[in-house]
């Protein structure tokens, strides 16, 4: 979400290596937040206050542990 109070921003699918791009304004710094919803083995997150870099931002989904308890105490 480049302005999440407005609600404008892209979306993006990852293709079969996990990698998504978009293209942005060369005066974007950063972005408001970047949500990430995995379709499975990971937990969606959303990540606030993102900084714009050359290269790209890489992000490390967090693999859901099916041996751990939940939030509702089920495994």
């Amino acid at each position: 979400m480049t302005d999440e109070d407005k609600g404008i921003g892209v979306e993006g699918t990852t293709n079969r290596y996990g990698k998504s791009s978009f293209v942005l304004s060369d005066k974007t710094k950063r972005v408001d937040a970047i949500y990430v919803d995995p379709l499975h083995s990971g937990w969606p997150m959303r990540l606030a206050e993102v900084l714009v870099v050359p290269g790209g931002v890489e992000i490390a989904v967090v693999p859901i542990d099916l041996t751990v308890a939940d939030g509702r105490g089920t495994v």
